[in-house]
């Protein structure tokens, strides 16, 4: 390992810890020491793959290595309890999204890192997505005026095409929202730059044969008045037209269509923007990474992450009331 590179690992090299892996290994900031997965044929794959050093569980591994950052791409029951291990150690860590299951274990999260000074990023990675970093930057510049509604539609595969633990209540925390919508969540508060003050959720199970949600149709409310939609689904069956927000201001309106494409009208212009395969993973990993060496906040925090998970339980709250419910301040 070379002193001048951070020494890095990932915990879970399934569907997402193979796109953190592969970010990493493009990066000249960092080189793989360590892979924990307890899917031994998949782990040794990847360890072979990544010249990293594979361990059955966490534990052996934060004893065995000097670690300077991990990423934990776990499902979501174990995020708290590995992230705390993790900041016992002093690791700095990338957790993939949710934070955690409750604001306490997220708060706790927080606190902990703070407290020992470590590095606590949380992987909304659509922000480093190029067509929404240029609509934060429209935004940004008062070519749209104020935001004033959007509307966030999304349709990706269900059934077996996600890790069978989605659709467990118990590991989850939830389905189709808490997995992929929680995204959606923190595009809009991020754009909107604004907190979310109350929300009104509905959701169904329609396509499987499970105790959470495949369908979610909801309604966020900005502390400064703005409104957004929200429309999720997840069938078995196949896909239904792409992930498109839009995004209406005062002054101009957006749409953008997640992987490769954003359009904007207002009264003074109106143009297209197409863009290239993007490497999202990768530009998260390199702010995650920088964040460490020049010791300072990364772009996506432990508490956007908490924000975002106190939307998402807000939402599920309200879709069990049948009544607007108001996310703690």
């Amino acid at each position: 390992m070379s002193s001048s590179k951070l020494a890095v690992g990932v915990i879970g090299s399934g569907m997402v810890g193979e796109d953190h892996l592969r970010g990493y290994d493009r990066s000249s900031r960092c080189e793989i020491a360590a892979i924990v997965d307890i899917n031994q044929r998949r782990g040794e794959e990847m360890a072979a793959r990544y010249g990293a050093r594979l361990y059955a569980n966490v534990g052996d591994m934060l004893s065995a290595e000097r670690l300077d950052a991990l990423s934990v791409c776990l499902p979501h029951n174990l995020h708290y309890q590995v992230g705390m291990s993790c900041a016992e150690s002093g690791v700095h860590v990338l957790m993939e999204k949710p934070i955690a299951l409750t604001l306490q274990e997220a708060d706790s999260l927080i606190e902990e890192f703070n407290r020992r000074g470590l590095k606590l990023s949380v992987g909304f990675v659509h922000r480093f997505r190029p067509e929404f970093q240029e609509a934060a930057r429209l935004i940004r510049s008062g070519a749209l005026g104020t935001l004033a509604t959007a509307l966030d539609r999304l349709c990706t595969l269900g059934g077996p095409y996600p890790p069978p633990w989605v659709w467990d209540k118990e590991v989850a925390g939830g389905g189709i929202l808490i997995w992929t919508g929680i995204h959606a969540l923190d595009r809009m508060r991020w754009l909107f730059d604004d907190e979310v003050k109350r929300v009104y959720a509905t959701t169904a199970t329609y396509a499987h044969d499970v105790d959470v949600e495949d369908g979610v149709a909801a309604i966020l409310h900005f502390r400064k008045g703005g409104f957004a939609t929200i429309s999720e689904n997840s069938p078995p069956y196949g896909r239904l037209g792409e992930w498109r927000t839009e995004l209406f201001g005062t002054h101009g309106a957006l749409e953008i269509t997640t992987g490769g494409a954003l359009d904007c009208v207002s009264a003074k212009t109106a143009y297209s923007q197409r863009f290239a395969a993007p490497e999202h993973f990768e530009s998260e990993i390199e702010d995650f990474l920088s964040s460490i060496e020049e010791n300072r906040e990364p772009a996506v925090t432990g508490w956007d992450g908490r924000q975002a998970l106190a939307i998402n339980l807000a939402l599920y709250e309200s879709a069990l009331k049948g009544a607007p419910v108001d996310v703690p301040e």
